[in-house]
């Protein structure tokens, strides 16, 4: 494990919708982004997958670098619950039961490096590129 909060357990509408973009772009339809490959989404944002290990039978580790406008290779460790062997090759199989987060803490506000997302000095502009907070400035 990267660090001890796993961000599954952060009660909070923003975390949840910042985990569920996460999980939603580690996946492909044929299950996790495979290692090497990355995925883009939001405005100008991607993950990229890194290694994949089998914790269980049912149960697989998977690491990722998070890219923002704001930030680079923030680092993403997501542990995936298979529902069902037999349909390994489908995204939709895949349960995120653990997500785990730790950027390198260089940003103008942060004394990092952070294991939660909201003390990243980029935690709003984040909200904003992943399309869950309107952009205050849009109109400007």
């Amino acid at each position: 494990m990267m660090n001890t909060l796993n961000l599954m357990h952060v009660d909070s509408m923003e975390m949840e919708e910042f985990r569920d973009i996460i999980a939603d772009n580690a996946v492909s339809d044929s299950g996790p982004l495979a290692s090497g490959t990355s995925k883009q989404f939001g405005n100008d944002c991607s993950i990229e997958a890194i290694e994949h290990k089998m914790l269980e039978p049912l149960k697989m580790e998977s690491d990722y670098l998070l890219h923002t406008q704001a930030e680079l290779n923030i680092k993403i460790q997501i542990i995936w619950e298979i529902e069902d062997e037999e349909y390994m090759h489908l995204s939709n199989c895949y349960s995120p039961i653990e997500m785990y987060f730790e950027d390198n803490g260089d940003g103008p506000f942060d004394d990092g490096p952070n294991f939660d997302p909201r003390d990243n000095s980029n935690w709003e502009e984040w909200l904003v590129d992943f399309g869950i907070n309107e952009d205050p400035y849009e109109n400007e």
